[in-house]
Formats: structure tokens, sequence, C-alpha cells
């Protein structure tokens, strides 16, 4: 226990958390066995410390050995199932593997078929991943109704009264309850569903009063100047793109300089949605002043750092743009993130060509962890990558081979749009 709560506390530095668990972990199996229940707190902490640095996968293999443990002292446990699909949903659609994500999301839909009781979270968390996946697809009247499940749930099940957290106050320093216990982890993720829900729609009018009224509601400066953000994107769907780009300008000067690197960041990360290319390059560059980095988290500095590589790629900043994708690398390296890694020179490779292109896609081959079972719909892209690069070089026995892996790994029928880029090859 006392090493699970160290692992706890060093959190923020995922090697030490991590030599923390392996011993937690070695004691658990001398003392009682490969199978304990004793580690399944150990898989549980390990899947969190993932989750907080947004190491997706890795997260999802912790949570999965949470689960087999589970399963293996305590029976089967269709919720437990549930929330591990969720969050293979919400990993797959952030890679843009959308069909591993629907097969995920038909599973889940028969968990929840079984006359079991599930826990509210349980319930939340199947309601959200559904939106979101409605969101992808732009099915905004569909993914209202799971919004609304979703709100019902926290409302009725989840959010503690008034009278409870008047009662429990004293007992956090200062009075001040945190947001966890507030439930305002679950009203954040419904106030960004209904926004992005309102802004697809176009109901801009709507989308702006519902915003004003949550940031004179919100007590943390970081989260309001975060609210006001999507002042500006509504201006830009308006049509006032000057007018939202000096209004995200205005956002950032009031951010302290501990929290500027993650609005910079965000903002940048719109920008380029937006195809705001030029502006997305500017924001990056301010999120990258050595005075803001200091505070940014290893992971999500290299995913600044990719972004801001892509952007100088248009604009010609070859030598720049290489030299920012190095220190992505670099920074992936360090803090053990093969998927980062791997989708590093995925991405950068498809900015080069010939040999250049070779060797950064082989490298993401090499680094990228295979899915456990038959499909992969991230190798399958990158192998398609790599079949195109292989018959531009006349490599034609190679460039077959990676068309054909391309197919295999494809979690479903190998779509006619992708097939057209390797049909030669297969």
């Amino acid at each position: 226990m006392l090493l699970e709560i160290e692992a706890l506390l060093t959190k923020d530095n995922l090697p030490a958390a991590n030599d923390v668990l392996d011993k937690a972990q070695l004691m658990a199996v001398r003392l009682y066995g490969a199978n304990s229940p004793a580690l399944i707190m150990v898989s549980y902490i390990r899947y969190a410390v993932y989750t907080e640095i947004g190491m997706s996968r890795k997260a999802i293999e912790a949570y999965r050995d949470y689960v087999d443990l589970n399963h293996f002292n305590y029976g089967y446990s269709p919720a437990d199932l549930s929330v591990l699909y969720s969050a293979i949903i919400d990993s797959n659609n952030e890679r843009g593997c959308f069909c591993t994500s629907g097969i995920y999301e038909a599973r889940m839909q028969v968990l929840h078929t079984e006359e079991i009781p599930f826990a509210p979270g349980v319930r939340f968390s199947k309601a959200f991943s559904e939106a979101t996946n409605c969101l992808v697809s732009k099915d905004y009247d569909l993914c209202a109704f799971y919004i609304e499940n979703a709100r019902n749930i926290f409302l009725q099940e989840i959010k503690p009264d008034d009278r409870l957290i008047d009662s429990i106050r004293p007992v956090f320093e200062g009075g001040v309850v945190p947001d966890a216990v507030l439930g305002k982890y679950y009203e954040r993720a419904l106030s960004s569903g209904v926004f992005e829900i309102e802004l697809g729609r176009g109901e801009y009018s709507a989308a702006r009063e519902r915003v004003l009224n949550e940031i004179s509601n919100e007590a943390n400066l970081e989260e309001r100047l975060m609210l006001s953000v999507r002042l500006g994107r509504i201006a830009i769907k308006e049509g006032n793109t000057e007018e939202g780009v000096q209004h995200w300008w205005n956002v950032i000067s009031q951010a302290d300089a501990s929290c500027k690197f993650e609005i910079a960041k965000d903002i940048a990360e719109w920008a380029a949605v937006y195809e705001l290319h030029h502006e997305a390059k500017e924001f990056y560059e301010t999120a990258l002043q050595a005075e803001y980095m200091i505070y940014a988290k290893t992971k999500d500095l290299a995913v600044a750092l990719r972004n801001y590589a892509e952007a100088l790629e248009l604009y010609g900043q070859q030598d720049k743009s290489d030299e920012s994708w190095q220190q992505a690398i670099d920074l992936f390296k360090a803090t053990n993130d093969y998927d980062g890694l791997a989708l590093a020179y995925w991405y950068w490779g498809t900015t080069k060509q010939d040999c250049q292109a070779e060797v950064l896609l082989e490298r993401a081959i090499k680094y990228w962890k295979r899915e456990p079972g038959i499909f992969d719909e991230t190798l399958s892209h990158i192998y398609r990558e790599y079949a195109s690069n292989q018959g531009m070089l006349g490599n034609m026995e190679e460039a077959r081979d990676a068309a054909q892996k391309a197919v295999r790994l494809y979690p479903s029928y190998y779509p006619d749009y992708l097939a057209e880029e390797i049909e030669e090859y297969l």
C-alpha cells in the first residue's frame, strides 16, 4: 500500500512512478502469487498514471491487465469491459481509426443489452463515448440524444447535492472542495459536447450565450480562458476570422505563464483545423517560448513540436521543420513513449519523398507496438504509405508485401478510396 501511495505521489514523473509500481508488482507476486488481488490496484494506478499524461494505448494496456485480474479473482464483469471499450474507442478516434472505434462501440452495445445493473460512471462513460462517435460522423441529433442521456445520469446519480458538499467542506484545506469531488470533470465534458453540437448546427448565438454564462460561473482562471477560446471559434465560424484571431491573442495575453503553453497550443490546434496555417504557426511559436515550455508536460510539448514542424513545412522552412521534428522525437524517446515516437516518424515520413520517407516509415513500423489480435488499423495505414513509397522507389516486391499487410491488418473490408492508392501493388 505504501508503494502504491508513493507511485501516486510521483505520477508526474513517469519513470519514477513506473519504478515504484514495478517494485510493488514484484513484491505482490512474491508474497501472494501471479494473479493476486494485490496486483489489481497496481494495474489501476498504472492506468491512471498513463491516462494523466496522455499515453492512451499504454493506459489501455494497464486497464486490460486490471480487467483480467478482476475477472480472475472476482468473476466476469461487463462493467469492466465497458470502461475498457470506451477507452479503446476514444484512443482510436484520436488517431483517426474510426473503423476500429465502430467495432468496439458495437461490442459495448452488446454488453449493455444484458440485464445487469451498471454503475452510473460506467453508463456515463458509455453515453459520452457514443456522443463522441456521433460528433466524428457529424450526426448532431443523435449526439444530442447521447449527451442528454449522459447529463441525466450525471444530475440524477453522480452529482453530489449541496448539503453533502457543505457537510464535507471542512475536511478540505481552506474549505475548498476539489473539482473531482464536485463532479466538475463530468460537467466540463458535457459542456464541451453541447458546444460542439451547437457549433456544428450553426447555432452560434446559443453557443455564445452558453459560453459566456459558463465563463461567469467558472472560478478557475485557466478553465475560464479555455472556455473563452470557444468564443474565437464561434467568430471564425461566423465568418469573422480577423475578430476571432484577435480574440485568441487577447486570451493568451490574459493567461499566466503557468498556463500560457496549454492555451496557446490549444488555440494553435484550432487554427490549423480552420486552415489558418500562418496563424497556427505563430500560436505554436508563442507556446514554444522557453518561459512557457517549462510548464508543459513532456508529451504535450512533443505533440506541439510535431504540429509546429508540420506548420513550418507548409511555408517551405524545411531546415527549421526538420529541427522541430527531431526535437519532438527526442522528447518521445526520453519518456519511452514509443506510440508517440512511431506516430511522429509516420507523420514526418508523409512529408518526405524517396529514401528519406523510406527511412522514417520503416522506423514508424519498428516502434509501433502492434495491437493484440489480428487487426491494427494504425499499422495498416502506415503500411499503405510504405507501399506507395516502395513503389515510387521501384522496389515492387516490397511494395506488394506492404500493400498486402495494409489490407490484412485493416479491421474490415478494405475501403475503395484507400485501395486506389495501392491497387497496382495488390
